[in-house]
Order: C-alpha cells, then sequence, then structure tokens
C-alpha cells in the first residue's frame, strides 16, 4: 500500500478541516461543479479562509497548477497567486486537494495461465511500479 509522507497527509488534512468547516462535503470533492457552485455561495470571509489553507498547506502538486513548466514551482509567488486565483482555480485545486485525500488500493494476483498479452502486460506494469 502507498503512503503518504505525515507531512503531506497533515497538509491535506488541515485543507480537508477548512472545508469542512465551510460546509463542504468531502465525499464531493470530486465533483467540478459541485465545488464550484459552493465556492460560489461563500462569502468573502470564508473564501479568504479556504485560500489561506492552501498557502499555508502548499503543496508541489498545487503549486504544479500555477508553475506547470517548473519541477517545484516559487514558494514566494504561491501566495500571490493564490490570494489572487478565480474560482475556477480554487475549484480545481479543492478537486486535486480531494483525489489526494482519497484513499488507493491497487490489487495484484497471480493467474493460472498467462497469455502473451496478459504477461506483457504485468511487465509493463511493473516497470512502471518499479519507476
Amino acid at each position: 500500500m502507498l503512503k503518504f509522507p505525515s507531512a503531506v497527509k497533515h497538509a491535506l488534512v488541515n485543507i480537508a478541516e477548512v472545508l469542512d468547516a465551510v460546509y463542504f462535503n468531502t465525499q464531493l470533492l470530486g465533483s467540478n461543479k459541485y465545488i464550484l457552485a459552493k465556492l460560489q455561495g461563500l462569502k468573502a470571509p470564508q473564501l479568504d479562509r479556504v485560500k489561506e489553507a492552501f498557502i499555508r498547506n502548499r503543496q508541489p502538486r498545487f503549486m504544479k497548477q500555477f508553475f506547470s513548466s517548473l519541477p517545484y514551482g516559487r514558494h514566494k509567488l504561491f501566495k500571490d497567486k493564490i490570494r489572487e486565483a478565480s474560482l475556477e482555480t480554487l475549484a480545481r485545486l479543492t478537486k486535486i486537494c480531494g483525489l489526494l485525500l482519497q484513499t488507493k488500493v491497487y490489487l495484484f494476483w497471480e493467474a493460472r495461465e498467462i497469455s502473451p498479452f496478459t504477461r506483457n502486460l504485468m511487465y509493463t506494469a511493473i516497470l512502471f511500479l518499479e519507476q
């Protein structure tokens, strides 16, 4: 089972707690329409609270939203980008947070008779996982 480092998980949980405090259903964070509708319904102080949660708990995956050509983004510019972010951008960041919060389960099994196609597919999956 793949696990997040504790600092990453802690940051994501902090953001989820803020979203929960402003009445988001964290189980629906995969829906763009739901997130955008909730963000549009927030008052300015609540929206600022969500933005501050992303600023305090920045992650490389969030920075990729603003600095796609840079491997790690720019920490100093990240605050400004979040503060002036549109609701659509905040919705994308929220959806990414929801995706990262999901529990992922990977199932592996052994087939008794392996076809050449399946053998090739399994070899490709093993190479991918080793990266």
